[in-house]
């Protein structure tokens, strides 16, 4: 059994987005070397609005509100990840309670609606130092077009990660509200290094191919990731899955 916790505070101009999450996860050993995790988190998000970061062209705008706006509704998340050495896959769908809360905020409706992932992926020996890992993400959402990510990432001597990754959308199901939504896609780059074996240091560069590009709005990203365990367990290849 696992147990965790998640605090989130976004900010982006007048949004304020925050959440806090109590999670709680059940692994299953299915065969000599495959698991069955399923997971579960709930607790709350908190969507707010200052209207005062606002710049109308109307100042009389009535559509804009006169004070700041804070809304807090439940929330509850759930999932299933199955792997073994090898490959894996798992399906997750977040914002499953709180729908009819945020319904009566318009401040929240655009946010809490309910995502759903979808994810696998394997690693193949290309040699004795180098291993081949694809993968593949689906994001599906009410109102917008399906959303994919198709990654491929090579493994060298199990210290170096280096790859890229082709973020497209896909017209599965006809609800999507904007028509032209299909066809905004990007690249990125990806490179990680373990400098020891619990210490990862990683850069991603995001490129967009669509309209998006003339505004430069690439981005970096840069990341540290850490991998703490009691010395006395030991883990098989916890970089890989």
């Amino acid at each position: 059994m696992g147990f965790g916790v998640s605090f989130v505070d976004d900010r982006i101009g007048p949004n304020v987005n925050s959440s806090g999450l109590l999670t709680y996860a059940y692994r299953l050993r299915t065969g000599d070397r495959s698991f069955l995790s399923l997971g579960l988190s709930g607790g709350f998000s908190r969507y707010g609005l200052d209207p005062s970061q606002f710049v109308p062209n109307d100042s009389s705008d009535p559509t804009i509100p006169v004070g700041n706006l804070n809304v807090t509704i439940p929330n509850l998340n759930s999932g299933l990840f199955f792997h073994t050495d090898r490959f894996y896959a798992g399906f997750s769908a977040y914002n499953l309670v709180g729908k009819q809360a945020a319904a009566k905020q318009d401040v929240a409706l655009g946010y809490h609606d309910i995502h759903y992932f979808l994810t696998a992926g394997a690693l193949f020996d290309l040699s004795k130092q180098v291993q081949f890992k694809p993968s593949v993400l689906v994001k599906q959402v009410k109102g917008s077009p399906t959303n994919y990510d198709l990654n491929a990432m090579f493994l060298v001597n199990e210290r170096i990660w280096f790859g890229g990754s082709y973020r497209a959308n896909a017209l599965v199901f006809e609800n999507f509200i904007q028509e032209d939504l299909e066809t905004r896609n990007a690249l990125a780059a990806i490179v990680e290094i373990f400098v020891t074996p619990e210490l990862r240091v990683g850069y991603a560069y995001d490129h967009n191919l669509n309209v998006l590009n003339n505004y430069r709005n690439n981005s970096h990203e840069i990341s540290l990731g850490l991998y703490l365990r009691p010395k006395n367990i030991v883990m098989k290849n916890p970089r890989w899955f």
